[in-house]
């Protein structure tokens, strides 16, 4: 009788000692209970009294645990070190969002089996292996599509040009493009994401529309860039259409350019308006208001028709407000007769 109950509690011990050590496993830390040997994870032979059905479920959990650590640490050197606002945005919010969700799901089943909460604690307060492992089974597809976005934004090894890491733009198509899935998970995930990463991207576009100047981080990263041909007091920029997201057309990214080549030149050309006869310096900040106004409409993940009314909005005002005092109409009325007086454009006689 004594030896059972010997027995029993040893078995308990084990059981609760194995729980502990799967939830420490799954948020991230090393455990006995599984090895590591190199890329791969596998269960400790030396851990025991694990039977074969046993061994199947902790396997499930061995490469879930894996990949969380995996996840982790290269999600953790992405967010430090890449050149790219906009990777670095999305895996912050992978690492603050996503892993955050997974962390506390570990939490909830440890609270649930504390409590010995029946919907997890069976009869003699029996917690099934089973059970736990299936309290995780919706989060194998979303982290190996988390870890293959890692992969996809900063390759670990990278051994081609093809293999090298990505734009913040190529980051934003990617996401437009996994979010058409048939699995809601990971539609909602590259949504999320997704918002994220157009945001980090509406905001280098602010920068330019409103101040005319290229983004003070990941300048490289935005389709503007300075040409070579002008230089530091009067620049001259033109597009790379190679960075340009697939939602903003060629026609949207000429008015891109034009709106901050015009803002720039006001700034740097020092240009005087005249208001009631008095002569006083023109500032590209006094549309400010209006501009940004027009640019807090716009709602991610954003459309090319929402885009490009906002812009065509913005360029129609500083043409109006602004740029018609860099060309007053009487002085443009003035130019056009002299051309027309010098190309005899007035005589009719001339042509025959």
């Amino acid at each position: 009788m004594q030896l059972a109950l010997l027995l029993g509690a040893v078995q308990r011990w084990l059981e609760v000692n194995m729980l502990h050590e799967i939830l420490l496993s799954l948020s991230g830390h090393p455990s006995p209970l599984f090895e590591t040997k190199g890329d791969n994870i596998s269960i400790n032979e030396s851990f025991p009294l694990l039977s074969p059905p046993e061994k199947a479920l902790l396997s499930s959990i061995s490469q879930l645990s894996k990949i969380h650590r995996d996840l982790k640490t290269h999600i953790s050197r992405i967010s430090s070190s890449h050149s790219s606002t906009i990777c670095r945005a999305v895996a912050s919010s992978i690492q603050t969002i996503h892993l955050t969700r997974f962390q506390q799901k570990i939490l909830d089943v440890e609270e649930r089996i504390l409590k010995k909460d029946s919907s997890i604690v069976g009869a003699y307060q029996i917690v099934p292996l089973a059970a736990v492992v299936g309290e995780f089974e919706e989060f194998h597809r979303l982290l190996e599509w988390l870890w293959q976005l890692a992969l996809f934004i900063h390759p670990i090894s990278p051994k081609e040009p093809s293999n090298a890491s990505s734009t913040g733009p190529g980051l934003v198509d990617k996401l437009r493009h996994e979010s058409q899935t048939g699995y809601p998970d990971i539609e909602n995930a590259a949504l999320e994401l997704g918002k994220v990463a157009e945001a980090a991207w509406l905001r280098q576009l602010a920068t330019w529309v409103l101040y005319g100047r290229l983004p003070t981080y990941g300048a490289h990263d935005f389709f503007i860039h300075q040409t070579d041909r002008g230089d530091l007091t009067f620049p001259e920029f033109e597009n790379d259409n190679t960075l340009l997201p697939k939602f903003v057309s060629p026609e949207i990214a000429a008015s891109i350019l034009f709106i901050g080549k015009s803002l720039n030149h006001i700034r740097n050309r020092g240009v005087i308006q005249e208001i009631d006869g008095a002569r006083k310096p023109m500032s590209e900040l006094e549309l400010l208001p209006i501009h940004l106004r027009f640019l807090s409409e716009l709602v991610v993940p954003l459309s090319m028709a929402a885009l490009f009314r906002a812009i065509s909005s913005i360029r129609l005002s500083l043409s109006r407000n602004t740029l018609q005092q860099l060309l007053p109409l009487p002085k443009v009325i003035q130019i056009l007769e002299i051309l027309r007086e010098f190309f005899l454009l007035g005589r009719g006689e001339f042509a025959s």
